[in-house]
Order: C-alpha cells, then sequence, then structure tokens
C-alpha cells in the first residue's frame, strides 16, 4: 500500500527542519558563537585616575620613555625639588657627560656617547594633565617643578632630530590615559582581524554548501523511498 501523495508533502516540511536543526547544532559545535566578557575596568583608566590624583594634592607626575618605547618610569612623586631630584625620587639612576648633560638614564643607553649620535634625552614640562609639552629651557638640576605639573623625558630614535613624550591625560572613571601604541597597532590589530576572518571564510563557506547539498540529497532519497513504497 502507497502513502498518499498528500502525505509525502506533509512530511517533507518535518524532514526539512529536523535536518536544518541538525546543520545549525554542527555549525554551533563547529563554530561556537564568541562570549562577550563583562566590562571591567580598564589599566587606562586606572593611570587615569593615578595621574589626576596625583595633580589634585600638587604633587608631580614623572614620565620617562626610551627611542624603543620602553617606560622607565611613570609614577608621581612628592614635592620634588628640582627635575634632577624628581627623576631620583622615580627611581631613575642617571648619567652625564663632561658637559654635565644627562646622557643616560637606567642605563639606556648602557654609557654615554663617546661622541655625540644625534640621539639625547629630551627634556620636558607640561602644566597639566592632557596639557601640551614645553621643552625645558633649563636643565635638570636648575628646573623647579611646578607643584601639580607633569615632567617628562624621552630618547630620540635614530636618525630622528627630537622626540615628544605622549600626551597624558587624567579623568574620572571615564577618562583615559596615555597611549604608546596609538593608531598603528590598532590598525595592524585590525588587519590582522580581517585576515583571520578571511581565512575562516572559505572554510565555512566549503561546509555550508557541502551540508546544503547533503540535505538535497536526503530530502530526495526519503520523498523518492516514499512514493515507492
Amino acid at each position: 500500500m502507497s502513502i498518499p501523495e498528500t502525505d509525502n508533502r506533509r512530511a517533507l516540511p518535518t524532514i526539512v527542519g529536523v535536518l536544518a536543526a541538525l546543520l545549525f547544532a554542527t555549525l554551533t559545535i563547529v563554530f561556537p558563537v564568541p562570549a562577550h566578557a563583562a566590562p571591567s575596568p580598564s589599566a587606562e583608566t586606572g593611570q587615569a585616575k593615578a595621574i589626576d590624583d596625583c595633580l589634585n594634592a600638587n604633587n608631580v607626575w614623572v614620565f620617562v620613555i626610551t627611542d624603543d618605547q620602553k617606560v622607565l618610569s611613570n609614577q608621581c612623586v612628592n614635592s620634588p625639588s628640582t627635575g634632577a631630584d624628581a627623576l631620583k625620587k622615580a627611581g631613575i639612576t642617571v648619567g652625564k657627560n663632561k658637559s654635565s648633560l644627562i646622557c643616560t638614564m637606567n642605563n639606556h643607553p648602557e654609557t654615554c656617547p663617546k661622541t655625540f649620535n644625534g640621539q639625547y634625552w629630551a627634556y620636558y614640562h607640561a602644566s597639566g594633565a592632557g596639557a601640551a609639552w614645553d621643552y625645558s629651557e633649563k636643565g635638570a638640576d636648575q628646573y623647579k617643578p611646578a607643584p601639580g605639573s607633569i615632567e617628562g623625558w624621552c630618547y630620540n630614535k635614530p636618525k630622528t632630530k627630537s622626540c615628544t613624550p605622549p600626551k597624558l591625560a587624567a579623568g574620572s572613571a571615564g577618562g583615559a590615559s596615555f597611549q604608546l601604541t596609538g593608531d598603528n597597532t590598532k590598525k595592524t590589530q585590525n588587519a590582522d582581524t580581517s585576515s583571520d576572518n578571511g581565512s575562516k571564510s572559505g572554510p565555512v563557506a566549503t561546509i555550508v554548501v557541502i551540508a546544503v547539498v547533503v540535505i538535497a540529497l536526503i530530502v530526495a532519497l526519503v520523498v523518492r523511498r516514499r512514493r515507492q513504497s
């Protein structure tokens, strides 16, 4: 006894639905949806709060960065008498050349160059968080940092004439601090992400096409057998 044509038509949506559910479950297992972690306070927010508290207390913030973006100091110091005293309180050991100019900090470079090679420690001041850097007109031994200000030092890269420290910003919980990497790293990260997505899209599309073909074949086979029974 054969199954009526109407029964075949009613059975077809059920079969397709079951197979589609199985396909969805399989893809979910193979390619799980990434979980989004709950937002947490960032390091930058803590950094901004620390700078804000330091300057509001009329202390001085000291920031020292090398030519390869290594931060030697990034902290608050209490009432330094001079720029040199601020470095000392920030844990920076300096070396000077014959002209009494600072030429090395925390062994960067390891020794003072015998002859000037174009690289040097540049000295800056900022009146507050987010303010522009002003190149120091005095040496660290002569300059007296103003309460609530920022002391900045940077070592310029080879074959460059000068350097400027990254701007420091402070604020409330929504504030943001300095970003050493800047836009270049963000662009690189975005490029890496898009590259990964591109590499994954090929296998995903192939799997989906194969799954659709398999479903179509199974449906056709089931319908054919039901008609023949």
